[in-house]
Formats: C-alpha cells, structure tokens, sequence
C-alpha cells in the first residue's frame, strides 16, 4: 500500500472512531488506537521511510506519519525521542521538520483528537504530541496499574463513567510516583480516559473509553509483568464489585473559603471542624523517661496529612515539596513528604503554645498554617489523661474518665493541685501526677478525681471485633481502612430494653435489647475516608438513658514501603523522597537508616541503561552496620560509590539507578532514582583521545542556541563557542570548566572536571578570580545568577567535579558579601581563612562601635548557634541586629485581643523586607546557600538586595556569624550545588 492508501484507510477509520466517541463526555481520540495488526504497522512504517528517504513529507500523507510518530512515543522511556526517531528514520534530518510533526497533531485535534496540557506540554511542546497520542509509554504503564490497584477501593459507578473526576484523583494521588508519572498524570481528562479504560476492560469495541485492540495491547504489554498483571486484575475485580456504588466516596474540596470568616472565634471553628472531618489530629502519647529515673517523655504522633492533597488541591506543592517544622520539637526539620504518611512519634521537648502553628510548613499559604494550628491539631482541654499500658507506654483517651484497678497519667499545663504523686515530665510547660486507680474505687478517691475534672467510665462498653482495627486506644477512639466493613460489639453489665445507634448523628443502624452478660454487634457501612462518629444511646426498663460515642477513623489503604511500614525492624527515610539520578549521584540526597543497633547491613547499588536490560554494572557493598547516619550514608556516597571507576564511568550514559538496603531478616529497602527528564541537556563522554559532550535536545524551540563555557578560573567571564549543533559532540578542554547551553525558556548547564594524572595531581588546588568588582545592584544580581547556575548543574567528573564546583560557589559567595557590603571582605575573608585565625575578621564586620559590639556578640554566641536549628539561628541572629545595630520592627495590624486584654499585632514577618527577621535569615541565606536563596526570595529578590546594599553591616555579619558557626559544627561533607555543611534551608 502507498502512503496515499494508507492515509485513505486511517481517516475512515479515525472518522468512525471520532463519531462513537462524541457521545462520551470528556473522552477523546489516540492516534494510538490506529487498529492495525503488526504487519500492517510494518507495512506502512517502511512506506514512510521510503517517501522521507527522497523527498520531505507531504500534509496529503500527515496520518500514516502521525501513526509513525506515536509507536515511537510508545516506546519512549525518558530518554531522547528525536535522536531515535532520527536514526530510524534515514532521511529524515535531512528532508523532515520537527513542528512539521506537531503541527500534523494540532490538526488532528479537529477529529476529536487528544490535546497535551499541563507544564510538561509546555517544556517538551513538540514531542508532548506524540507521546499523549502513544496512550501511555511503557515505563510509565506498570506505575499506572499500581497506582490503579491502590485506588482500587475508591472506585464507584460515577466516579469510573467521569474520566475527568477519576483523573483529577489519579493526579492528586501520583505523589508517590516518579516525577516523570506526576508530569503526564496532570493531563487529568486523558489518564482518567485511559485508566477508566483499563478497570472497565475490553469488549465496547469504538464506544469504549479506548479502542478494544489498543486496550488489549497495552494490557498483554502490562500483563508481561507478574506484579503489574496482579494489580491490574485485582483494580478491575474491585472495579467491577463497586460499580453498584453510586457518588464519589472523596472529601469534598475547596473549603478554604470558610476560613476567611471576618470573625476570628467563627474562623477558627471552621478550621477546627475542617481537621475533624478529615480525620487529622496530632495524638500524643507517654513513655518512660529513658534518662530520668521516675519520670515520663512526652511524644506526639504526628497526622498524615495526605487527605488535605484531595480537599486543597491547592496545597499540594506545599505539602508534597516543603520541609516541616514542628512547634515544640528542637530537633531537624522533617524531611519533605515526611507527613503524607504515619512515622515514628517525636518527642515534644516543649509544649506549644494554643495561639501557635504546631506543623509550620516554609513560605506555607495562610489557609494552610491556620488550618495546622496547634488548637486545631491538639484538642484544647484543661487535663489530658494517658492510660498506661502493660508495656508502660500511655496512649491519651478521648475523654478524661477512669476505670477502676488501672493506671493513668494526667498531664496539665496548669497547676494541679492533688495529692496524688507527682512525677517529672521532659517537656516544658506541663506537670504531671500519676494516678494508681484502685479497686473498688473509694470515695476519697473519687472526689481526687471530680477536683481534676476526672470522671468515671460508665458501663456501657464498645469495642471492635472480627477485623481487627488498625488502632484502637481501648477507650472509644477507633481507625479502619476504607477497604474494610468495621464491627463493633456493645455490651452492658445492667439490662437494656432498648438500643439506638446512629452513625454522624445522622444515619440511624439499629435499634435492638441487650442483656447483661450477651454482647450485640454492629456492622458499619462502607465509610469513606475522614472521621466519623458513632453514637449509642441505651435505655432501661425505666426509661433512663445512657450515651456513649465511638470516634471512627477510616483512612486509605497506604502501599507498603519499607521506610513508613509500622511492622519492619529497618526504618529508612529519604530526602527528597523520590530523588533523580542526578540527585543521588551529586550528594543532594540524605539517607538514614534505623535499626537494630549493630545489625550488619548491605548496600547494592546497580545502574541501567534501558528498562527491562541488564545491569550496565553493579557493585555490593559491606562493611556497614545499623545505624546508618545521614553523615554515614554521605562517606559512603562520597568514599566509595562515587569514587568507583567503573561505576562512575557507566553513570553518565545510565538511565537509572537501583539502590537496595537490606539488614537480612529485619528488612529491605530498594529506592530507584531515574535520570531527570529535561528537554535541553548534555551527555557527555570519555575516550582515550579526549573528552567530548553532546546536547541533546527535545525543546521544539526553533530559537538559535546560545551556548558559552566558562574557566574555573574566571568563573563569571563567559567565553562563547564557535557552533554548536544539538546532537553533534564537541571536544571539551582538558581544563574542564562549566558549560552552558540555551534554548528559549531551556537552560542545561554541566561542570566537568579537568582531566587529572598522578603527575599533575597537585594542579587540583586553584584559585578563581572572579572580573567584576563594581559595587551595585546590577552586579549583584548578575552575580546571584551566575551563582545559581554554577550551583545547579550536573557534574561529570565525580568528586573532582564536585571539589572544583565548591571552591567557585565559595569565591562567588566571598565576592557577594563584598558587593553587597564592601569593606574589602574577600581580601580579609582569603586571609582568615588561610591562617585559621577567624577573630582577626571581627575588624572587618565594621569599625563603628555599634558594629564592632555586633561582631563580639556574635563571635561570643556562635558555639551556642551551632547547637540551634537553622530557624533559630535565624532568630537570634534578628535579636542581634536588633539589639546592636538598632532595627525597628515594622507597624503592624492588630490581629485580636491576648488573654490578658492586650491587643495582639500581627508585624507581618513572612516575605516582608522591613521585618528585622526576614532581613536576618536574607543575610544568612546569601552567606550561607545564595543559590537557594534567590528562589526563596522570588518577588523580593531586588528589594532584598537594595535593603542589603543599604545596610552593609548586615551581609558582613551574617557572613562572620556562618564562619564562626561553622568552626563549632561537626565535620561533614558539603552536598553538591552548596558552600557549606550545616546549613539545609527550609
């Protein structure tokens, strides 16, 4: 057949499929779903090769090339699309044109076909066409299914006939999924069409969500693996039990309007009943003091926050990208993602103040801080009362009453006034009694009770059975999984005439008589996620009624992952959760392994070229025992992965990496880091004649390339290439250096070693000089730039790399402080250094006396800073400034009335430059990481810079305070892209 046959073919049938699909709302047409067998495929492929060998493609022939383009997106895995469509297609670089290809898809749209959308379409705009129109690339298919079989349990009739609904819930859930998965996953009207199309199966021929041949292809494709065949069976078998279920069983978004009552009282009601509904609550819980003899440690379980990424959306990049801070707690931030999951408790070291954000999320939007406040979170109550287990641990009750012969904990931030014995609590802000309730209960002991506000449980007992809950606290707090139908068993030690039970006080269930000695049971329905109540009222034979309530939590089901099962002896957290290739190689990923101390452990680690192909190389390695520390895992990377010739010189062409703990019987931990997808990047290469990189570029820009390279030792003068073509290799210089490309919006930047021997290993030592020493504002922000793309780019070269990118970032970073607050810094920084003697810097913060009094201060408080988390260095080195150099705070407004009657002023401390804390942590930020801080400070980044410019005293002494700071830190190695350890900004 010819081209023209071929076209002539698929538009009838396109024509066909278009008209059965315009009866279902929200779907639309794959090229994909061309309906041709293997042969046929191969028949019209070799046709487009034979026309594009001679001559360009015509727009009459547009569909059989469409056809063409979208099997190669079906293969697609990450990798470069052009450069394969290239060398399979002979003629093509020659006679064909890139938007040639998308501007073939863009008509298509007219017949119904798929429109790409969402940041990655705009990033990739050429090859995004193909690659929706490929349904959905293999590497991305086995994601899909998973994440199919862990909503399995949310699917309804509604929910599967609403494409769109259903994508919006895959989209929202992907978080766990690679980046590349969450790039595609935000076309939420097309995956919500294929997944559909996936649980409901073949069989509705061209009326179906997909053509039945295309969803039979993918699915034998998905099949061909064991896991991704049982997770598509069992999504479609649930699928096809719940399609009797009608409505969407999902929290319903977008209540942050109710938060912004004008009433503060009404406002803060919302937010409270807003967390209730969701089924988040932080509870705490009580351990024997392993420090104090007699005393008692605090500990507060922190709330899985994942609900809220379906009722805001809106806070989803927030929760999933920021790290936390939690009120009370001295120790790190948590590590990113660290909420979206249940995790090991925390010890409060102070008690949080009510007005307080217990769960502080950095640059958070207001809704969200009030939404985690700490009377949100933690339920006001004048006693909290814990009761003690037989493993001495005490979980807190719902409400504060006794049961006779057990033993309690009531806690107080108040005095409690009680005869009961007194013990020691770690966490400030609280006294704590210890109540030994005896049996029977005596009358003394009864009123000690009634004068801390303690009551006595009544005799109305609940309790789950058949499938055991998830928690249960023994005293009517309760929690199940959305996939389970909870039982609960009521009994009372007095006859009962009469039983009503009501679920959220709404939806009556029973209504049945109970003896004295025979249990009743309940069953719950189906209960989508969020908390709810079940209330029990009991009646006698007189009439009398006694109530009682069952507090329900049902959450979803969370895939297993070794790092957040409750049940594994090796507790693993990453940070970020799911980090590149490029992330693990280059040290910007922290990893910390728990375990049974002294536990031998393995790490495996093996790098890949292709999904589904051997290993290009692999390495084991011993020598490692539990604990693992952040700094342990960092000399790992740094000692001995890294520096492994052959796996360094396989990991520059390697599309992932496989990493795998495993501490034997006690647990194993994989993690897999794939290359980063960008549409503009360097590969580079080692040969024995030389060094040579290529860009790769899949853009669809038709702008020139702006290319230059920079020396290390003149790391802000760029010099230009003479051409560069994407996709042809260039000869790199033996020095090495930064080399950069540009394309419209896209930028790729690398920093390779220099090439070292034996002989000229000394020449590693250099020292940049850097051109520009005009002091304003232009230079500082060219400077900040040039920082950030230094910091940002990959490394080819291993540790050298690394060495030679750290020593430029600290001269850039000397050389700001000079700009910003001259003084000759660099020059007396250089110096100080050299000789180690740090005091003789003190001169150079100033010479004033208020300027010279800063610098003691500092010099004085830094062994203390040290000990601080990075926010409260941030506010003592406020204090400083304030208190020596005179900083006012800036007017506020008055944001409510304090318990005492005075009035509270809110000064407005976030992204606000005349705050004296947010020019302190500017200061830190810039002397510390300047290439993060200019994403930190977004819109203010030139207001930031002219406030520092003003006050010069500021940047040279938050650049003395990170010195000084810095001697009294313990040694560890500095990540890639940063200029010094001890510093891991929000």
């Amino acid at each position: 057949m010819t081209l023209r046959d071929w076209q002539a073919r698929l538009s009838r049938h396109f024509s066909v499929l278009a008209e059965g699909r315009s009866a279902q709302r929200g779907s639309s047409v794959f090229v994909l779903e061309h309906g041709l067998t293997p042969d046929e495929l191969a028949g019209l492929s070799s046709a487009v090769r034979a026309q594009i060998f001679t001559s360009p493609p015509l727009r009459e022939h547009e569909l059989p090339w469409m056809v063409y383009a979208a099997e190669l997106g079906y293969r697609y895995s990450g990798d470069e699309y052009w450069q394969t469509f290239e060398k399979e297609t002979p003629g093509w670089i020659r006679h064909g044109k890139r938007d040639w290809i998308r501007d073939c898809f863009k008509a298509f749209k007219h017949r119904g076909g798929a429109v790409p959308s969402g940041p990655w379409a705009a990033h990739f705009s050429i090859i995004c066409w193909p690659l929706t129109h490929a349904i959905i690339p293999r590497d991305l298919q086995v994601q899909l299914a998973r994440l199919l079989y862990d909503l399995r349990f949310q699917f309804t009739r509604d929910l599967i006939d609403s494409p769109q609904e259903l994508g919006n819930l895959i989209s929202l859930r992907s978080w766990r999924c690679t980046s590349r998965f969450q790039d595609f996953a935000r076309q939420q009207a097309i995956i919500g069409q294929i997944a559909a199309a996936l649980v409901t199966g073949a069989g509705e021929g061209q009326h179906g969500f997909l053509l039945d041949s295309t969803l039979l292809r993918i699915t034998a494709d998905l099949e061909k693996q064991r896991d991704a065949r049982e997770w598509l069976t069992r999504a479609r078998n649930e699928a096809r039990d719940r399609t009797s279920l009608h409505g969407l069983l999902l929290p319903a978004a977008g209540r942050v309007a109710d938060l912004r009552n004008t009433d503060p009282a009404r406002a803060k009601e919302a937010a409270r009943q807003e967390t209730f509904r969701l089924g988040i609550e932080a509870r705490l819980q009580v351990r024997r003091s392993s420090t104090v003899e007699g005393g008692w440690d605090l500990f507060v379980e922190l709330p899985d926050l994942s609900p809220l990424l379906i009722a805001f959306p809106e806070f989803a990049a927030t929760l999933k990208g920021s790290r936390c801070t939690v009120a009370g707690y001295h120790g790190r931030p948590l590590a990113r993602e660290r909420l979206l999951h249940r995790g090991e408790p925390l010890p409060l070291h102070e008690w949080p103040r009510p007005d307080e954000v217990l769960l502080h999320f950095d640059q958070a939007p207001w809704e969200l801080d009030f939404l985690l406040r700490t009377d949100s979170l933690l339920t006001p109550s004048p006693i909290r009362l814990f009761r003690i287990g037989p493993d001495g641990i005490g979980y807190e009750l719902k409400q504060a009453s006794v049961r006779a012969g057990c033993r309690y904990l009531a806690i107080s931030t108040g005095t409690l006034t009680t005869t009961a014995p007194r013990v020691q609590i770690s966490c400030a802000g609280l006294a704590a009694v210890l109540l030994e309730v005896p049996t029977p209960l005596t009358s003394e002991w009864q009123d000690r009770l009634r004068h801390l506000g303690i009551g006595q449980s009544v005799t109305l007992t609940v309790w789950p059975v058949g499938v055991p809950a998830a928690k249960w606290d023994r005293e009517g707090r309760a929690e199940w999984l959305t996939s389970e139908r909870p039982l609960i068993a009521i009994r009372s030690d007095y006859p009962v005439a009469s039983l009503s039970v009501r679920l959220d006080r709404l939806v009556p269930l029973e209504q049945t008589g109970l003896s004295g000695d025979r249990p009743s049971y309940i069953e719950l329905p189906a209960l989508p996620p969020g908390r709810h109540t079940v209330s029990i009222v009991a009646r006698d034979h007189a009439g009398r009624e006694q109530a009682g309530e069952l507090e329900v939590t049902s959450r979803e089901p969370v895939p297993w992952s070794p790092s957040a099962s409750p049940g594994s002896a090796l507790l693993v957290s990453v940070d970020p959760p799911r980090p590149s290739l490029e992330d693990l190689w280059e040290g910007r990923v922290s990893i910390e392994v728990a375990g049974p101390v002294g536990r031998a452990i393995t790490c495996d680690i093996a790098l890949y070229d292709a999904e589904g192909a051997p290993p290009r190389t692999a390495r084991r390695f011993t020598n490692m025992s539990l604990p693992v520390t952040e700094a342990g895992w960092k000399d790992l990377l740094r000692d001995r992965i890294t520096s492994d010739g052959g796996l360094s010189a396989a990991y520059d062409a390697a599309r992932y990496a496989l990493l795998r703990l495993a501490a034997g019987e006690f647990g194993l931990f994989e993690l897999r880091c794939a290359r980063e997808s960008t549409p503009l990047r360097w590969s580079a290469a080692t040969t024995n004649i030389g060094r040579s990189i290529t860009l790769l570029d899949d853009t669809g820009f038709s702008d020139a390339i702006n290319a230059r390279h920079y020396d290390f030792a003149r790391p802000d003068v760029a010099l230009s290439f003479d051409r560069l073509e994407a996709g042809t290799a260039v000869e790199v210089s033996a020095d090495g250096g930064l080399y950069v490309a540009e394309r419209g919006s896209a930028l790729a930047a690398m920093v390779i070693a220099p090439r070292v021997t034996l002989q000229d290993f000394a020449a590693l030592a250099f020292d940049p000089q850097l051109a520009s020493r005009d002091r304003h504002e232009g230079a500082v922000l060219a400077s900040l730039r040039l920082i950030k793309l230094w910091a940002d780019a990959r490394l080819f070269g291993g540790v050298f790399a690394s060495l030679r990118q750290q020593t430029v970032l600290l001269a850039f970073t000397r050389h700001l402080v000079f700009l910003l607050g001259g003084n000759s810094w660099d020059q007396a920084e250089r110096l100080a250094t050299t000789t180690g003697r740090l005091e003789g810097l003190r001169r150079a913060v100033g010479t004033r006396w208020d300027e010279a009094s800063l610098a003691s201060a500092i010099w004085e408080c830094a062994a203390t800073m040290a000990r601080q988390s990075v926010a409260s260095r941030v506010l003592k080195f406020s204090s400083l400034l304030q208190s020596h150099l005179h900083l006012r705070l800036p007017p506020g407004e008055v944001a409510g009335v304090g318990p005492g009657g005075e009035r509270l002023i809110d000064r407005h401390r976030d992204s606000n430059p005349e705050h004296p804390d947010w020019l302190a942590e500017l200061g830190l930020r810039l002397a510390s990481d300047p290439a993060r801080a200019t994403t930190w400070l977004g819109t203010n980044l030139k207001m930031g810079v002219s406030h520092l410019i003003e006050k010069p005293q500021i940047p040279r002494a938050a650049r003395f305070a990170v010195l000084c700071i810095g001697n009294y830190l313990p040694p560890e190695p500095v990540p890639a892209g940063r200029v010094h350890a001890g510093w891991e900004w929000p």
